[in-house]
């Protein structure tokens, strides 16, 4: 186990997406939306991922955007803001 979270400083990502409980990104989204930045990158202390617990520490208004495989979060920021290159 790494004892920094920032990439730059030895820290991973692990994609956890598909066993986040739903009120983290419910959060996320409120988070976001209270806010007003529409590509935020944000942190959250999650002490379980499949439980409903957690509490936020950071938001970003330049998230990193290439280090999130396998999701696809670069592409989803480009069809924000040139939707023409959505994918059908």
């Amino acid at each position: 186990m790494s004892r920094t979270a920032k990439l730059h400083t030895g820290g991973t990502i692990t994609d956890v997406t598909d066993r986040l409980h739903p009120a983290v990104a419910d959060a996320a989204v409120a988070v976001s939306r209270a806010i007003g930045i529409p590509v935020t990158g944000l942190d959250f202390l999650v002490p379980d991922l499949d439980g409903p617990s957690h509490v936020f520490i950071d938001a970003s208004e330049r998230p990193g955007l290439a280090n999130h495989a396998p999701q696809p979060t670069a592409e989803r920021f480009f069809d924000l803001i040139s939707p023409e290159t959505r994918r059908r």
